[in-house]
């Protein structure tokens, strides 16, 4: 971390979640110039209302729904014995750094500093990082599955707030996540960068002082991995059909109602838009052709673990 004598610039190490809801400039234009001749406005209003309920509202959706993802899988406790002796160390290990939301257009950001400066600080900014990445593999299928495909970049490196008292996050960890999600994910997935994959190997060779906090590290970094699979084109991302994925599903939902209304609709959505765009010749079809066609091979390669 590096703060100025002034204190007015704090530049430090930051997680960003960069999130795309994907296919709201399709929508939009649905509405495009709507309200230039209205003569009857109630017919109007009944055009707008579908439109501005799958786009303005699956985005509010989204961002509350993130944070209550984030807060609900932050208050289980882990899977881990606990010894008597270190329950109040264990309960402020188990506390985290407050993310913070940052909004534009379709993209939501979301954000929490990585400031350890001791053993302890290090548990708590890893239990924010390995809720955002559990928050991520939780409701990307959610949204799948009600055709509301994500596409994003998750990030460790360097970054400021533009101003300290607002939840704007600036720097070259915003550049990386928004690469990772433009430039690189191509499809409806959510990429891991380099960052945060040595900010979670850092913690194999780990020698703290305090051997209850090195040992709550390494379950917590190793439950993390849980969360991050290598793709067929060798990049890393979210796997929200992962083990993880699986861990928590069982212990929140009956697993055939979770087939019904999640699993299955996804596979749904996945072949509706398959059929959709196959017929097309189009550059553009046949780019979201290919996309979709990746995302069932990811979706038909793990969904029948979930079976078994």
């Amino acid at each position: 971390m590096i703060e100025s004598d002034s204190r007015q610039f704090n530049y430090s190490n930051h997680i960003v979640a960069f999130l795309d809801l994907l296919g709201q400039k399709e929508k939009l234009q649905e509405i495009d110039g709507i309200l230039e001749n209205i003569v009857d406005p109630e017919k109007t209003m009944n055009r707008l209302l579908p439109v501005l309920t799958n786009t303005v509202g699956a985005i509010r959706s989204f961002r509350d729904s993130f944070k209550d993802y984030f807060n609900t899988y932050m208050s289980h406790e882990p899977s881990i014995t606990i010894p008597p002796e270190i329950k109040d160390q264990f309960t402020e290990m188990r506390s985290h750094s407050e993310i913070r939301l940052q909004s534009f257009s379709d993209t939501t950001i979301v954000w929490s500093p990585i400031q350890p400066k001791n053993e302890m600080m290090y548990a708590q900014v890893l239990n924010s990082v390995h809720g955002i990445l559990a928050s991520v593999g939780m409701i990307t299928p959610l949204y799948l599955s009600k055709g509301f495909p994500i596409r994003g970049g998750i990030e460790i490196e360097g970054g400021i707030k533009v101003d300290p008292d607002e939840d704007e996050i600036y720097g070259p960890v915003l550049n990386r996540a928004y690469t990772l999600e433009c430039k690189m994910a191509l499809y409806p997935r959510v990429l891991v960068g380099d960052g945060l994959v040595k900010f979670l190997r850092y913690f194999e060779g780990i020698n703290f002082d305090n051997k209850v906090v090195e040992r709550y590290c390494k379950s917590i970094a190793r439950r993390s991995w849980d969360w991050i699979v290598e793709d067929e084109d060798g990049l890393l991302m979210v796997h929200y059909l992962g083990p993880a994925s699986l861990e928590y599903a069982i212990g929140a939902f009956e697993i055939s109602d979770y087939f019904r209304d999640v699993l299955d609709p996804i596979q749904n959505v996945i072949n509706e838009n398959i059929e959709k765009f196959k017929p097309h010749t189009d550059k553009e079809s046949l780019k979201l052709l290919k996309r979709y066609k990746r995302l069932n091979r990811y979706y038909e390669k793990y969904v029948d673990d979930w079976k078994k």
